[in-house]
């Protein structure tokens, strides 16, 4: 391949036996994917568990572009060689640029905690596979954000980034709003619209709050997935439809489908590309940068170049819970600096209904009951598994360093005599 590897668009790999080379090596497919960065490696497999969960896992790691069962789906396999090669051409004709770091995080994004540099790792690896993305999180913590930032990096970014909250609207008029209307297809429809599916074609469609969509109109949206086209509301022409989907949700879908209010196929459907984004209240480090950031923003804004927070608002800031996440933050500091009479921003000018003195009592109260919390159920694990640590960090899904760290973290004592260990664990 050394030269036609720049010509080359998409390398299929016989994942069929465990012994392949190439497929069980992490370090040579990196290397093959960094050497020809336009390269999409496809994977045919057979129905073996083993190489079915080592598939998730380079698929998750941006190694492998996609995987077909064997015997392969022609028209299934020409269509995505299809697709590959119309990404390649947008790549090569507008090259890709990796996350831009700066003093306050990268691209767009702010935060240098540990949580937010996983979250870049993980956009970094996956804005180029034009796989399905669920993205999950409290409200307010910037899921759109990250969704935009995905886009700016991927080969689609020089075309429409289109979003639609599926909260927002009211249950009778979101399939319109996604998939568009012909005149006459229910009262009140005068003329044809557009919907946003089909707006986002050749881009990325965003559908945020996606478990709130109605339940009858998710077997429609899952069959556009499957086939890439749908019909308009009161239409019968089939439009085909090349988008890229990431989707958002604040609820606990795995409840939701418990409780029959989401299709599992749907959620496995969406599920190829999946990450977290953690709450602000863990990761502090990042709210003096975030404060700074909007505040910045908004002296601009407002026309008050000197304000600036004292002491007392920083601390304030890292202590409260922000339970709006990152939303409830950038409103508070508007506020702030709207109602801010000098030169200074003070913590009753925040307006988050708590002082200086609620929030460090109410800081401390809270560590020691997660703290106590913690303790005693991680020993309670321990106590059921005879403290065989590996054992237990599997019932607590934890690695056994992990494990080790909580227990002296935690101050729970090693096993003493009388109880009992394992072998392997002493």
């Amino acid at each position: 391949m050394s030269r036609k590897g720049d010509e080359c668009a998409a390398v299929l790999i016989d994942a069929k036996a465990e012994s392949d080379e190439l497929f069980y090596s992490d370090q040579k497919l990196s290397r093959l994917v960094n050497k020809w960065p336009h390269l999409r490696l496809i994977a045919l497999a057979g129905k073996n568990p083993v190489v079915w969960e080592r598939l998730g896992y380079l698929l998750r790691q941006g190694l492998i572009y996609d995987f077909h069962s064997l015997p392969a789906d022609k028209s299934r396999l020409l269509y995505c060689l299809g697709h590959i090669q119309g990404l390649v051409a947008l790549e090569r004709n507008s090259p890709l640029l990796p996350l831009k770091q700066t003093a306050k995080g990268y691209g767009h994004l702010i935060g240098t905690s540990a949580p937010m540099q996983k979250i870049y790792s993980t956009i970094n690896r996956i804005s180029r596979v034009d796989s399905p993305i669920l993205i999950t999180g409290e409200s307010g913590t910037g899921k759109e954000a990250i969704a935009l930032t995905i886009h700016k990096h991927s080969p689609f970014r020089n075309r429409p980034f289109v979003a639609i909250n599926c909260a927002a609207l009211p249950a009778s008029l979101i399939e319109s709003e996604l998939f568009g209307h012909e005149v006459g297809a229910f009262t009140g429809a005068l003329s044809r619209k557009i919907g946003k599916v089909e707006l986002a074609d050749n881009g990325t469609l965003f559908l945020d709050e996606i478990g709130d969509m109605p339940i009858d109109l998710q077997s429609r949206f899952l069959r556009f997935l499957q086939n890439s086209s749908f019909e308009r509301v009161g239409g019968l022409k089939n439009i085909k439809i090349n988008a890229r989907i990431i989707a958002a949700t604040n609820v606990n879908l795995y409840d939701a489908i418990e409780n029959g209010q989401f299709r599992e196929d749907l959620f496995y459907r969406l599920n190829v590309l999946s990450f977290h984004v953690p709450p602000l209240r863990e990761r502090c480090e990042d709210i003096r940068l975030l404060a700074d950031h909007y505040l910045e923003k908004f002296r601009t804004t407002y026309n008050k170049p000197k304000l600036s927070f004292t002491a007392a608002s920083y601390e304030l800031m890292n202590k409260y819970a922000w339970p709006g996440n990152v939303r409830e933050l950038i409103n508070a500091i508007r506020r702030a600096t709207i109602l801010a009479k000098t030169r200074f921003i003070q913590p009753e000018n925040l307006g988050l209904g708590e002082t200086l003195e609620d929030v460090r009592d109410m800081a401390s109260s809270l560590a020691e009951a997660r703290a106590d919390f913690d303790r005693r159920f991680i020993h309670a694990r321990l106590v059921r598994n005879n403290f065989n640590i590996s054992k237990a960090a599997e019932e607590l899904q934890v690695s056994r360093v992990s494990l080790y760290r909580l227990m002296k973290r935690l101050d729970i004592p090693k096993p003493v005599n009388g109880e009992t260990v394992s072998q392997g664990e002493k």
